[in-house]
């Protein structure tokens, strides 16, 4: 029964492994300078049954295939050299039959993904991706929390480009016969992931990893959660400056640039924390199929496991809420200051309306005198026979007959058409005020806030 399950496997396994993702990875060794797979090493730990603990060592590729412990976990450098990492990413792909559907997520930028098959050879693998944005916060004495790019440095405000990638395989046995051994494959988030299992004991793995693998991906999980969650407290501290700033009216507040960046990160942990439950659920339903088809020790395992996935699929639903309210909290200090800056560009519009005003107060004095100038000059001054001296016209009396009269009627003109206007203006603004009170009693409370803890 197992041989001809074994023969369809293997067919199906050619329909949706794709050569040219191989075929991308050997075109390397056509490249100058390309490195051998023989000289590749990398960093292993290894439960074996003479040792409480994980050993960690520095194995070759001959080495790596030559032992086979009860759980080994393998992490892959992705800072390597690009000939030296594809070469062993290769090696690796055919010595523990990874499908080309996990290796094709490296070209891609995938926040999210999750899969599962039974290879030929009688393994089970599975596989998920992790995508998080990454929040490097510096701070100076006596300033305040700056997001700053630890690759290019600080080009513009609060930005910061580097992402925390991490790709987790692994392989473990379903067929009589084959050695009971679980293989883990970390490509990227090397030293907290090293950290974390270096503390998991040998007789937790004999007794709990074997019997459900699948409970190493939720320890992974479990510490993603946390990387999450201090990248959402180094957010949150830094905007919790910019928020006291803003709503104490400081005149030294965010720039528009910095507000926008903030919101960025916001938008990208949101997707990485919605890409993370995604996981979740998919672990949990694939953890769920498998269940009906254990034994009665592999059922006991598997209930922890259950337990352990609801608890860290929790921990990604409070990172989801707190960028949720962090995400509301930022929207209203952007308005805030928009409605700020507005309100001083209101300020300096006043003032020049009132200089404006000022100018055309004094352009109604002296334009009627000069119209009237203009008019009656010439018939009032006129230049004595000698042009020793200038007459002056008996009748220039009319002159100021029709000037003041004028200029008073002008000043009184402008004067009821500005009042009136006001008049308007205030009657309009009442409207609208009490249409928007009204309704809720004509009463109007000031609400208070809280900075919390997680600022």
């Amino acid at each position: 029964m197992y041989s001809r399950q074994q023969h369809t496997r293997s067919k199906m396994e050619g329909v949706f492994d794709d050569p040219a993702v191989f075929a991308a990875y050997t075109c390397e060794k056509e490249n100058p300078g390309h490195v051998s797979a023989a000289a590749s090493q990398l960093e292993v730990l290894d439960w074996v049954e003479d040792q409480a603990y994980p050993v960690s060592q520095i194995l070759s590729l001959d080495e790596i295939a030559a032992t086979k412990p009860v759980l080994r976990v393998i992490f892959p450098e992705l800072n390597r050299p690009e000939s030296l990492l594809r070469e062993s990413v290769l090696w690796l792909a055919r010595h523990y039959s990874i499908p080309t559907a996990f290796l094709e997520g490296e070209g891609r930028s995938t926040t999210h993904s999750f899969g599962s098959m039974d290879t030929s050879n009688g393994y089970r693998c599975c596989w998920f991706n992790f995508v998080c944005k990454n929040i490097t916060v510096v701070e100076a004495p006596g300033s305040e929390p700056v997001i700053a790019d630890p690759i290019l440095g600080q080009s513009y405000r609060h930005s910061d480009f580097t992402w925390i990638l991490s790709r987790i395989y692994l392989r473990w046995y379903i067929a009589s016969g084959l050695p009971k051994g679980v293989t883990l494959l970390c490509f990227g988030g090397h030293r907290m992931l090293r950290e974390r299992f270096l503390r998991i004991p040998y007789v937790a793995v004999k007794d709990g990893v074997v019997r459900d693998p699948l409970s190493l991906f939720v320890v992974i999980l479990h510490e993603l959660s946390a990387v999450m969650d201090t990248k959402v407290s180094e957010l949150s501290r830094v905007f919790a400056s910019i928020e006291i700033k803003a709503l104490g009216m400081n005149r030294d507040r965010e720039s528009f640039t910095g507000l926008h960046n903030i919101s960025k990160h916001i938008i990208f942990l949101q997707e990485s924390s919605e890409a993370a439950l995604e996981t979740m659920k998919n672990l949990s339903k694939h953890h769920g199929d498998l269940s009906p088809k254990s034994t009665e020790e592999e059922r006991a395992a598997g209930q922890v496991t259950r337990r352990s996935i609801t608890q860290v699929e929790a921990e990604f639903q409070t990172v989801k809420l707190r960028l949720r309210s962090l995400d509301r909290r930022m929207q209203n200090v952007i308005a805030l200051s928009f409605h700020l800056v507005t309100q001083e560009g209101n300020e300096f519009l006043q003032a020049d309306s009132n200089t404006m005003a000022t100018i055309a107060f004094v352009t109604l004095i002296f334009l009627p005198v000069t119209t009237v100038s203009t008019i009656f000059g010439s018939q009032f001054f006129n230049t004595a026979p000698d042009n020793a001296s200038i007459e002056v016209s008996k009748d220039f009396w009319i002159f100021w007959v029709v000037s003041i009269p004028l200029t008073l009627a002008v000043l009184l003109g402008w004067s009821l058409w500005r009042k009136q206007g006001l008049i308007e203006s205030n009657i309009a603004w009442k409207g609208v005020l009490r249409s928007v009170f009204g309704q809720r009693g004509g009463r109007v409370t000031q609400g208070s806030f809280e900075l919390g803890p997680r600022d």
